[in-house]
């Protein structure tokens, strides 16, 4: 009888325990993929150096050194086919994006090739200059490589601060036509923190003082 007992009590506690699954089953929908977010893009200015690749054409493939006044400059040895291209004279290379760029010169080939596949890309950044002084392992001029450079990259670049830097003190300095900017940010918490208030993005031409 003992064991009749126990087996219906087990049979009872089973179909309890299906009763509730089935009872707390959920339709889960398909999770959405997140958009993916867009980053700024880098746009050409004076001393960024190109590459331009026709494909199946080295004939229309070179570098291009853009020059501060926004037109072309071509390294020694360049295919004169490449140099001596008329649109050469039409564009303006500085103030758009290497694709915006891509779509320019591929329309320009159009006279000259059946559907031209042009790729441009950088070769050498140096129009968008920062500045990092101070006690850090290497103070000087850095090109950004990229639309924006943040301040821990910027340190990174420079070698970091050194064993004498004041970390709590250091700035970033945004000069200004009529009166310079300085921002007080602190390295220490950024650093050894984690403190993503203290990583500001720095712009052109700003300095950052540890």
């Amino acid at each position: 009888y003992t064991n009749i007992l126990m087996v219906i009590i087990a049979m009872v506690l089973l179909s309890g325990c299906i009763t509730t699954d089935q009872s707390l089953r959920v339709d889960i929908s398909p999770v959405k993929p997140v958009t993916e977010i867009t980053q700024d893009k880098y746009i050409l200015g004076g001393d960024d150096v190109i590459s331009v690749t026709t494909e199946r054409h080295p004939e229309f493939t070179g570098v291009v050194i853009i020059t501060r006044s926004g037109r072309p400059s071509f390294p020694d040895k360049t295919d004169p086919t490449f140099m001596t291209l008329p649109f050469w004279k039409e564009l303006q290379l500085t103030g758009i994006s290497e694709d915006r760029l891509e779509q320019e010169i591929t329309e320009k080939l159009k006279k000259y090739l059946y559907e031209p596949r042009v790729t441009v890309s950088i070769v050498q950044y140096g129009s968008k200059k920062y500045y990092v002084v101070g006690e850090v392992l290497k103070p000087g001029r850095y090109a950004m490589k990229g639309g924006s450079t943040t301040l821990m990259e910027a340190i990174f670049e420079a070698g970091l601060p050194t064993p004498y830097a004041s970390l709590r003190r250091a700035r970033i300095i945004v000069p200004g036509s009529k009166k310079a900017i300085s921002k007080k940010v602190n390295l220490y918490t950024l650093i050894y923190k984690g403190d993503l208030k203290q990583n500001l993005t720095l712009e052109p031409g700003d300095i950052v003082y540890v």
